[in-house]
C-alpha cells in the first residue's frame, strides 16, 4: 500500500466519522482546524484507523500525531514492518 493509498483511506475515515464527504482536509489539517473535532472524535478516528489497517497504534505514537499527515506516517510505518 502506498502512502497515497493510506492518505486517501485516512481521509475517507475522517470524513466518515464526521459524516461529511465534503470535509476538506490536507496533511497539515489538525483537530483545531475542524469544527467539532474533540477528543471523542480523535478516539473514534484512531479506532477506525486501527480497524481498517489491522494495526494497533501505541500511546507513544499517538503523542506524536499532530495532524493528518502525522497519522498517515504512523500508519505507513506499521505497514512497512
Amino acid at each position: 500500500m502506498t502512502d497515497d493509498d493510506i492518505y486517501n483511506s485516512v481521509l475517507d475515515i475522517i470524513q466518515s466519522v464526521f459524516k461529511s464527504q465534503t470535509l476538506q482536509l490536507t496533511a497539515a489539517t489538525s483537530a483545531k482546524d475542524v469544527l467539532g473535532w474533540d477528543s471523542f472524535k480523535t478516539v473514534e478516528i484512531l479506532i477506525a484507523v486501527e480497524d481498517r489497517f489491522g494495526i494497533t497504534i501505541r500511546a507513544r505514537e499517538i503523542e506524536r500525531i499532530n495532524n493528518v499527515g502525522d497519522l498517515v506516517r504512523v500508519v505507513a510505518g506499521h505497514s512497512r514492518r
